[in-house]
């Protein structure tokens, strides 16, 4: 019963923590301290900065030999969530008579979701509860939980990153080709299409990313130079690097609230249904095939308890709050994603408790 209690305390702390910080930008854009241009350009500082120091972070505590095989099985959930959730979100789209770009927001917002707000702090919690009875619980959740954010988040900065452009941006590109073309009859087209579809794909967190999966399989790089106890880098520059990308949560609630200052944005024209229909499939049906097949894989012996529990948990959790960055980036579907979250980060609490207790009852009633 206790544990059931804190998983339902933990769930509705990370929603209020999470409206606080919405709060702070809302109550600073109000009072003329943030402007909505301020906000823009702190969200490139986002994407350049903070978002890769957190995402390097992440990935060289969390990347290791010996933990491969477990990062195969974590790489194979996280790419089921991306195209299961997209295909979800392309299906409601289309029930639902969404046009193209808002079937692709829709896509987005079920398919990859919010891992360091949510399912990082419900694994501390149960870790330090009587609950679960193996000893090494809470540096195993945690460990599942950030390379599952190592994962996901590279498929949003290379998949939604790309789904979310404005299609214009593509046509532009393609005629500034077409023109180069007939000024020099000697460009290799194809060449240069190549060269801009890897320019398109490669950006900032993903170029940490490469780097940072190097780094940490390079034998003892990582427990004598950069973040070991001991490690040369550990106390200064690895630590500067981990307190900037702290930031990144707060600063995207802050921009978040920034954009809601005026409550709905009064350009959104996302329609309440397809609202509704994101809702749908990111709170109901991603958990539900979560719990089912998270449960099957631990009944026939695929995977164990701790890393079930913790994949039913990630599956269960609300859309990124990346997305609104990505959007923000291309100048695109930012006031719609904006009111997305609004109302989604109204109601998570209620079915992110329902599947966490759930989950616990199946997987530690019996103990």
């Amino acid at each position: 019963m206790a544990i059931i209690l804190d998983s339902i305390i933990v769930t509705i702390d990370s929603t209020v923590i999470v409206f606080v910080m919405i709060f702070f930008g809302v109550l600073l854009t109000r009072l003329k301290i943030l402007t909505i241009e301020t906000s823009n350009r702190i969200s490139k500082l986002v994407i350049n900065l903070i978002l890769p120091c957190l995402l390097f972070c992440d990935m060289i505590k969390s990347v290791t030999i010996s933990e491969l095989e477990n990062f195969g099985i974590i790489f194979i959930f996280a790419t089921f969530h991306m195209f299961a959730g997209s295909g979800i979100g392309w299906l409601l789209g289309t029930l639902t008579n969404a046009n193209n770009e808002i079937k692709k927001l829709m896509m987005c917002c079920i398919g990859v979701q919010e891992t360091l707000a949510f399912s990082l702090v419900y694994a501390n919690v149960l870790g330090e509860s009587s609950v679960v009875t193996e000893s090494h619980f809470k540096n195993r959740a945690v460990t599942d939980v950030l390379v599952y954010t190592v994962f996901i988040t590279i498929y949003k900065w290379i998949i939604a990153y790309g789904m979310l452009k404005k299609e214009d941006q593509d046509n532009n590109i393609e005629s500034e080709l077409l023109d180069m073309t007939e000024k020099n009859e000697k460009i290799l087209v194809k060449r240069e299409d190549w060269i801009y579809k890897i320019k398109n794909i490669m950006n900032p967190p993903i170029y940490v990313a490469i780097i940072a999966i190097i780094l940490a399989l390079i034998p003892y790089m990582k427990e004598y130079v950069i973040s070991g106890s001991g490690s040369v880098l550990k106390k200064n520059v690895f630590s500067a690097v981990q307190d900037t990308g702290a930031m990144t949560t707060p600063l995207i609630c802050i921009i978040l609230g920034s954009n809601l200052s005026e409550g709905y944005p009064p350009t959104a024209d996302i329609k309440w249904i397809h609202i509704w229909m994101i809702n749908l499939g990111k709170l109901i049906i991603m958990p539900l095939i979560g719990i089912s097949m998270f449960t099957l894989f631990y009944t026939i012996g695929f995977i164990d308890r701790i890393l079930a529990i913790m994949m039913i948990a990630v599956y269960a959790a609300p859309t990124s709050k990346q997305i609104l960055i990505i959007c923000t980036n291309h100048g695109n579907q930012v006031e719609n994603i904006s009111k997305i979250y609004l109302i989604q980060y109204m109601i998570v609490a209620l079915p992110l408790s329902i599947f966490n207790v759930v989950s616990i009852y199946i997987l530690y009633g019996s103990d």
